[in-house]
């Protein structure tokens, strides 16, 4: 995927994020985390807390679950590193190659899985996830109409309170020739505010365009479900994001119109 700044769709993050089986006691393995990546770029770091509040037997009985998770930020907020007890994650907002973002998210597995001794976990999934940033009207010039959805009509939309609405979601079951299953989803959603920044996702800042106030998101969210117990090398992984990618890259473009294409 391009990320070339033109009436084709911007491509404004790309994430991928590995979930591994829980590791409590993930807290006494950050300072050497945050030891290591501060060598590669990574100098701020930042962390909070997610409750969740369950009823497994009873709406008198409560459980809540508290979450911890730590971000680890580069220089001008570009990349972002995400850790939690089940996950580890990196997203850039300088995406050039895709070669050369998986060469970078390996290289932090190199690191990660020695310090937390990745033989004690068990991976359960891959996912990559490309989200692209449409601004302006001319969003369904762009898309072809298959991704249009349903629309609220024009008049209505700047009434009431701001929205964040799903014009439109689609998904498939992929399979890999080693057996794994995966999920594809592809999402359009949009909202009036000029907020360029996904709620489900963590940003430093908020990021709010100035001059376009309808902002448009194209998300391909490719994740690969694994079925095995054995433990998986960083290098195997790479190999898995690779395939991700293959299929990620191929709906990104076959979405586009023709004028949209010959823009790239």
């Amino acid at each position: 995927m391009k990320n070339k700044q033109s009436k084709t769709p911007l491509l404004k993050t790309c994430l991928i994020q590995l979930i591994f089986s829980p590791l409590y006691g993930i807290e006494e393995f950050i300072p050497q985390i945050q030891k290591e990546l501060r060598k590669t770029g990574f100098l701020e770091t930042r962390n909070n807390e997610n409750k969740t509040v369950s009823f497994n037997k009873s709406i008198d009985n409560p459980v809540i679950t508290e979450d911890k998770n730590w971000f680890f930020i580069s220089l001008k907020n570009q990349e972002i590193v995400s850790i939690n007890k089940t996950q580890f994650s990196l997203q850039t907002d300088n995406y050039t190659n895709f070669e050369t973002f998986i060469e970078r998210y390996k290289s932090l597995l190199e690191k990660f899985f020695p310090i937390i001794d990745s033989s004690t976990i068990t991976i359960k999934q891959l996912g990559l996830r490309y989200i692209n940033v449409l601004r302006g009207q001319k969003w369904k010039e762009i898309l072809k109409d298959s991704y249009h959805g349903v629309s609220i009509a024009d008049e209505y939309r700047d009434q009431g309170k701001p929205w964040m609405i799903a014009s439109t979601a689609q998904g498939m079951t992929t399979i890999d020739n080693s057996g794994n299953t995966g999920l594809l989803n592809i999402r359009i959603y949009q909202n009036n505010k000029g907020n360029e920044t996904p709620l489900d996702i963590f940003y430093p800042t908020p990021q709010i365009s100035e001059d376009e106030k309808l902002i448009t998101f194209f998300d391909i969210d490719h994740i690969l479900r694994f079925d095995t117990e054995k433990e998986i090398k960083a290098e195997e992984l790479i190999k898995f994001g690779r395939k991700l990618n293959t299929l990620s890259s191929k709906i990104y473009f076959d979405a586009l119109n023709k004028d949209a294409k010959a823009d790239l």
